[in-house]
C-alpha cells in the first residue's frame, strides 16, 4: 500500500493520554479541539457545554477555568489546558497538533496564535477553522506571521480557491465526521475531482488530508486518489496496513 501521512482524530474526548498514545502508535499529528473559558483561558474540549463529559450543564464560555480545572472527564482525566499541550510539544518536538478552534471571534484566534508563538512552536501547530470562517485564518496570520493554519470542510468543492484566498497552509476534508459522512467518504474515494484538487493544491505547496478513514477498504481507495495524508481514529490499523 502507498505510504501517506497519518493524522490521529479523537473520538470526542481530548486528553493528554490520547495525544501521547496516538504519537506512540505512529501518528504524525493529532487533532485537538480548543475552546475558551469565561476568564479567557484556552482548554482542550470539543463540546460547548460540560454536560456530556463532566455531567455539569455549564457552558464553557460562561465558566471560569478555576471551576473547570478539577473536573474529571469520563476517562477520569482532567481537561487539558493549552499550556499542557504547548509544554508537551516543547518536550516532544517531533509532535504536531491541529488545534481545531471552536472560538467565537477573530480576536480569540489571534490570541490563540499569540500563545502558541510565545512557546516558540508555531511551526508545530496548525490553527484549524471551519470553511465557513476562513477570515479567521487571516486573523491568525496577522497575529503571528508564520503560524500554521488549516481549514476543514465536509465536501471537496473549490478547495484550492478557498486556500489561496484565505492563506491556509493545509486543507482537511472531513465528511466522515458528519451525519451521512461515511457514505459520502466512500463515494469521494472514487471521485477523480478530489484527486485533481489534491494535486492542484500540492503544486501550490498546500496539503490536502481526508478523514475519517477507519477501514482498510476505504483507506486503500482514498490512497488511490493520490491524497498524501489522512485522518483516522485507528492509528494502529493504518500503520499496520502501510508497512
Amino acid at each position: 500500500m502507498k505510504k501517506a501521512i497519518i493524522y490521529a482524530q479523537n473520538n470526542g474526548i481530548n486528553s493528554m493520554a490520547f495525544f501521547k498514545k496516538a504519537f506512540e502508535e505512529g501518528a504524525a499529528a493529532v487533532q485537538c479541539d480548543i475552546r475558551r473559558t469565561l476568564d479567557g483561558q484556552f482548554i482542550a474540549l470539543r463540546d460547548r457545554t460540560l454536560s456530556r463529559l463532566c455531567g455539569r450543564d455549564w457552558v464553557v464560555s460562561g465558566t471560569s477555568w478555576n471551576h473547570i480545572r478539577n473536573l474529571p472527564v469520563r476517562t477520569g482525566e482532567p481537561i487539558p489546558h493549552l499550556d499542557d499541550i504547548l509544554k508537551y510539544i516543547v518536550l516532544h518536538p517531533a509532535s504536531k497538533f491541529f488545534l481545531v478552534a471552536a472560538l467565537n471571534t477573530a480576536q480569540d484566534i489571534a490570541d490563540l496564535a499569540h500563545q502558541v508563538s510565545k512557546a516558540g512552536i508555531q511551526d508545530k501547530v496548525c490553527i484549524t477553522v471551519p470553511s465557513s470562517r476562513l477570515s479567521f485564518i487571516s486573523a491568525a496570520k496577522k497575529s503571528v506571521k508564520n503560524i500554521g493554519t488549516a481549514f476543514y470542510s465536509s465536501f471537496p468543492s473549490g478547495l484550492l480557491d478557498k486556500a489561496m484566498r484565505s492563506g491556509a497552509d493545509k486543507i482537511c476534508v472531513l465528511p466522515g465526521s458528519f451525519p451521512g459522512g461515511k457514505t459520502m467518504l466512500r463515494i469521494m474515494s472514487f471521485a477523480s475531482s478530489l484527486a485533481d484538487q489534491a494535486a492542484e493544491a500540492a503544486a501550490e505547496g498546500i496539503e490536502v488530508s481526508i478523514g475519517t478513514v477507519n477501514g482498510p477498504n476505504t483507506l486503500r481507495r482514498i490512497l488511490e486518489t493520490g491524497v498524501k495524508a489522512f485522518w483516522t481514529s485507528d492509528v494502529q490499523m493504518a500503520v499496520k496496513l502501510m508497512k
